[in-house]
């Protein structure tokens, strides 16, 4: 479940996410229960994280700078799941 996207390929995804088109951060509880799985691997976990944002570039940071404890971000990514400018704001 790794997503690799070109430049264009973000922006229209950003772009669709925005207008309704349903993306993998919707459901950010279910997000996080499928991340807890990896857990041995730190780094594919962070980076199952960046892809499975919108907003890849915050969510890679923010994700990067916690990478050691993955069961906190998840918690701190359930807690702001509704709202993902304050999730990406925590980079």
């Amino acid at each position: 479940m790794f997503y690799i996207y070109s430049v264009a390929d973000r922006i229209v995804y950003i772009v669709n996410a925005f207008a309704g088109v349903v993306d993998p951060c919707t459901n950010i509880v279910k997000d996080c229960t499928v991340v807890v799985d990896p857990c041995a691997n730190t780094v594919n976990a962070c980076a199952f994280v960046a892809n499975d944002c919108t907003d890849l570039v915050d969510n890679c940071t923010y994700v990067a700078n916690d990478c050691n404890n993955i069961a906190n971000d998840c918690t701190d990514v359930a807690n702001n799941g509704n709202n993902i400018v304050n999730t990406c704001a925590k980079t």
